[in-house]
């Protein structure tokens, strides 16, 4: 006697689907570098290849997307198999953030300043702080203080609204 192969099913089930984990991102514009700069007279300045970035009063700067809870599933029984939960995490104000007043999950500047990404959260300080006032740090134009800890080179431009301090030397620029 020859029989035939036929499909039965004998269980069904579904697998639970696991929560996402909580995410932070940067919405506001981090980037502060480009190429030289280009005159009229078709000369380059090579000292015109950073914009340091700055923020005003109330600049969204980061988004969080809340976890999800993930979807349950079902065994070959018909007992409900619970999802593992996304992670949640928070952000973490300080006194130059806060939370908007319209969504609970924008982090907004409550100051001018130049931002400062940390973890889950962003200062806005004041003063801009760099190590150096050179070539590769290019032309410095700030809104706030600029505090330079070491030297300024030879044909470099500082423009501040606020003080400038130099720790080192400063040699044929423009503060």
């Amino acid at each position: 006697v020859e029989s035939e192969a036929c499909s039965v099913i004998v269980a069904k089930g579904r697998a639970a689907i696991d929560g996402t984990d909580a995410s932070i991102d940067i919405i506001f514009n981090t980037d502060s570098t480009h190429g030289p700069e280009t005159r009229e007279d078709g000369t380059v300045d090579h000292y015109e290849t950073h914009d340091y970035v700055t923020v005003n009063e109330n600049t969204p700067l980061l988004k969080r997307t809340p976890p999800t809870n993930g979807t349950s599933g079902i065994s070959i029984f018909g007992d409900t198999i619970e999802p593992i939960p996304g992670n949640d995490i928070q952000f973490v104000l300080n006194d130059t953030v806060k939370l908007d007043d319209d969504n609970p999950n924008i982090l907004i500047s409550r100051k001018s300043g130049h931002p400062i990404i940390k973890d889950n959260t962003v200062l806005i300080d004041d003063t801009l702080i760099l190590t150096e006032a050179s070539l590769e740090t290019g032309n410095i134009e700030y809104t706030g203080s600029v505090k330079i800890s070491g030297d300024v080179k030879p044909n470099v431009r500082v423009e501040a609204s606020g003080d400038i301090h130099v720790d080192g030397t400063v040699e044929n620029a423009d503060l």
